[in-house]
């Protein structure tokens, strides 16, 4: 009497796998017949009888996404009925979760298993090896098994720089099976605006530049603190391959420009980083040239408007393109004000 066997397997998901049906102590070639789950033929690919090892085998490929069976019927030339084997596969999945962080901060990367009936063991590793628990540098935690799934960390203390990293499955129900590793990454960016914080008198100009490191797709949204979305008032360049900078243009301040502006980038699926920066405004008035015969004293009259408190009104004398202080400074005490310089028995034609 003949014998009929078949393998059972652990497969990932998507992933291709041949099946093998053998049929022992023969003395002929027999005929087989595959049926999936459902009923339907599979096509097999039949080897020829040895009579040396008194066997033949059949073979299919699949590729299955979930947990299935195949049967494999034979019959030989005197049976009248045929002998099967049902052939079941348990499929699993591992899905990666990418990090995108800023530059010096942690990054975690997810390895999640589904499918599985037991705990496995995990290894992450880089182009230099296998990554193990290194204080401050790297941490590697295997996770735990819960029902049919299993989620294993790798997390990098301190990112400096793009890094791809395989998950790897080294021990459990399915590492004879093939692909049971995967691919995860840390995306690396980093982002800061210009300048931080402006005084800018009212009626000039003023630009704040945000810029962002990294090669990932990003995207821009400019906003204020008073809940205004500014983006449409931005101008931007490439993202995808050139400089990667984004500018928000004031052609006149105003008094409600007083206000702090942030802007926020999107690393695609990677992450969200944020940059903000303020600008008060302030107007000066009332400051004239004045005259007057060398000996006599000049006194310059300056008033301004939306200065803070405890900011600082300075004097200057500008000459041959030099600015220097000409008077002790005046620490305002409230939003507007006037300071004056008085200049003593005056020699010379002064700016």
């Amino acid at each position: 009497m003949y014998a009929v066997s078949g393998t059972d397997y652990e497969i990932l998901s998507s992933t291709e796998e041949t099946l093998a049906c053998t049929v022992s102590d023969i003395t002929a070639a027999v005929t087989f017949a595959w049926t999936d789950s459902a009923g339907g033929t599979v096509t097999s690919s039949d080897g020829d009888y040895s009579e040396s090892e008194d066997s033949q085998e059949s073979t299919i490929t699949v590729t299955p996404t979930e947990d299935t069976s195949y049967t494999c019927s034979v019959t030989d030339s005197n049976a009248d009925a045929a002998d099967i084997v049902i052939i079941a596969l348990d499929v699993f999945e591992v899905t990666a979760t990418d990090a995108g962080v800023e530059y010096g901060t942690e990054g975690i990367v997810t390895c999640e298993i589904t499918g599985i009936t037991e705990l496995v063991s995990v290894v992450f590793s880089d182009a230099d090896g296998d990554i193990s628990n290194e204080a401050d540098v790297t941490t590697v935690d295997e996770g735990t098994y819960d029902s049919t799934t299993q989620t294993a960390t790798l997390t990098v203390h301190n990112v400096t720089a793009d890094g791809t990293y395989t998950c790897t499955v080294t021990s459990g129900q399915w590492t004879d099976s093939a692909g049971q590793e995967t691919e995860v990454s840390i995306k690396m960016f980093d982002i800061s605006i210009s300048p931080v914080y402006v005084i800018t008198e009212i009626g000039d100009s003023q630009d704040f530049v945000c810029t962002a490191t990294g090669d990932s797709s990003i995207t821009v949204v400019w906003s204020s603190s008073d809940g205004s979305d500014l983006t449409s008032d931005a101008t931007q360049d490439d993202y995808d391959s050139g400089s990667r900078i984004s500018t928000l243009s004031f052609d006149a301040v105003t008094a409600d420009d007083t206000l702090s502006y942030t802007c926020s980038i999107a690393f695609g699926d990677a992450g969200l980083s944020k940059a903000s920066a303020s600008m008060e405004t302030i107007e000066i008035a009332g400051l004239e040239s004045a005259g007057a015969e060398a000996g006599e004293d000049v006194t310059f009259s300056c008033t301004y408007t939306g200065a803070g408190d405890s900011d600082v009104v300075t004097w200057f004398l500008v000459a041959d393109g030099d600015d220097t202080e000409v008077t002790d400074t005046v620490t305002t005490d409230s939003g507007a004000g006037t300071t004056e310089l008085v200049l003593s028995a005056v020699t010379y034609s002064q700016t």
